[in-house]
């Protein structure tokens, strides 16, 4: 069931990075969780499901931003609100892969800001609300300026780590394809280019105290695949 719904949430969220805004049960997902249910309910099942979906609402709030976001988008509240077909160990186990799942949160910011800044708005006493959009949302390490000069503009990338020893084998497969379908190389293939410099090696000036490395161009339509290939993330 788990992994069932995880997959759901990952098409969902794949969708919204395609059409570039956010779905409709964002919002009301954002509602949900964060601006207290002031309904009276008119009978104890209703009274029940209210206070459930006030407990689990509890619990994503302390998700951080970035996690929250992706699960805003990935589970409508008709599946995780209290009182529907989603039982309790389902939902925590869903808040427990909440966050190696978010990987792509950031992505999302673009696709959700005008939904924010409405909320923002439209809310401005609701200080939960309030605390949470004033977080920095993203959680990500930032590659830095002093890492190498094509990637210098701070901001501009997010830095994934801790691919699995027994994936690393399909690691020349997978990064010739990332190169093939880069824009670097598609852009030198296209002008008729004799060489390529869509490889760069960065050989020390005192080998005995760093490493040499390789830099090369990744097609952003693959590198999310690639990324779980080697089981960076899942």
């Amino acid at each position: 069931m788990t992994s069932r719904l995880l997959e759901e949430g990952r098409a969902r969220v794949d969708e919204t990075l395609h059409k570039g805004y956010a779905p409709s049960h964002f919002s009301h997902n954002l509602k949900l969780i964060f601006v207290e249910d002031s309904r009276s309910p008119a009978s104890l099942s209703m009274k029940t499901k209210i206070a459930s979906t006030g407990e689990r609402s509890a619990r994503l709030r302390t998700l951080e931003p970035p996690t929250l976001i992706w699960w805003a988008i990935a589970f409508p509240m008709r599946q995780w609100s209290g009182g529907r077909k989603m039982s309790g160990s389902t939902f925590d186990s869903l808040v427990r892969h909440a966050p190696r799942y978010a990987v792509q949160a950031e992505s999302l910011l673009g696709a959700v800001a005008d939904d924010l800044d409405r909320f923002r708005q439209k809310y401005p006493f609701c200080e939960m609300l309030q605390k949470f959009l004033n977080k920095p949302i993203t959680h990500c390490k930032v590659i830095s300026k002093d890492t190498r000069t094509v990637l210098s503009q701070q901001g501009r990338y997010i830095n994934l780590s801790g691919a699995r020893y027994d994936c690393l084998t399909r690691l020349p497969d997978l990064l010739y394809h990332g190169i093939e379908e880069s824009r670097k190389y598609q852009e030198e293939k296209n002008n008729f280019a004799l060489i390529s410099t869509a490889l760069e090696i960065f050989v020390p000036t005192d080998p005995n105290k760093d490493d040499a490395y390789a830099l090369v161009p990744i097609g952003t339509s693959v590198v999310w695949r690639i990324l779980r290939e080697l089981g960076i993330v899942e």
